[in-house]
């Protein structure tokens, strides 16, 4: 029975705070949406504030649900948006969302811990901070391990042909060295071939030509 008294009177955590996704990859732009919830039968939510991991950047907001953002001058290493409520939410269950952009570090295999306080209109406050597992836990994001491994492309040819040779390389080299090497002898030979049919017509025109004149 003292088991059960125990149970009875421990702390229960209000409210919930969670963030989604759970994981995400280094330095890689998306959105996270934030999902807070309000428990209290006789009080609303009025504000919200989350303390971003050192190295995470805020780039701006995508859905507030009707909620304001405002985001205070950062203070060293902190740095806390607070999300106000136009309409209070609650009271009794009631759930709210908002969807930021946000930046991870890029630093694979890190744990990002998003500490939260939601604040309601009787003046309580829940500090959503604590580890896993405690009452109030301040959510988590994992960066994924990054992929260093480049896979190539499908059918795409590297600098050494698309069957790990270099024969691309080998055939590119000799039309270098045809266009840049000079003339071959059976070109030469053509252009001397070319040369004396044009010298012999020109023989042949100034020949005719006197021979018109001596008549």
């Amino acid at each position: 029975m003292a088991g059960f008294a125990a149970l009875a009177i421990a702390p229960v955590a209000l409210a919930h705070f969670e963030i989604k996704p759970r994981r995400a990859d280094p330095g890689d732009v998306r959105a996270f949406t934030f999902s807070i919830e309000n428990e209290q039968t006789k009080a609303s939510t009025v504000r919200f504030d989350v303390q971003l991991p050192v190295g995470v950047a805020f780039l701006g907001a995508r859905s507030l649900g009707g909620w304001t953002l405002a985001r205070p001058a950062s203070r060293g290493a902190s740095r806390t948006i607070s999300f106000r409520a136009r309409r209070p939410l609650g009271p009794g269950d009631a759930t709210q969302k908002f969807v930021v952009s946000l930046r991870p570090p890029k630093t694979p295999g890190a744990t990002l811990s998003f500490k939260g306080v939601q604040t309601y209109d009787n003046g309580k406050k829940v500090r959503w901070i604590g580890p896993p597992g405690s009452a109030e836990p301040a959510p988590t994001v994992r960066v994924s391990t990054q992929n260093v491994t480049k896979k190539p492309i499908t059918g795409a040819t590297s600098a050494t042909g698309a069957t790990g040779s270099n024969q691309s390389n080998d055939a590119a080299q000799q039309d270098d060295s045809d266009d840049d090497g000079g003339l071959g002898g059976v070109e030469i030979a053509v252009l001397i071939a070319v040369g004396v049919a044009a010298l012999g017509g020109i023989a042949y025109l100034i020949t005719r030509s006197t021979r018109r004149r001596g008549t």
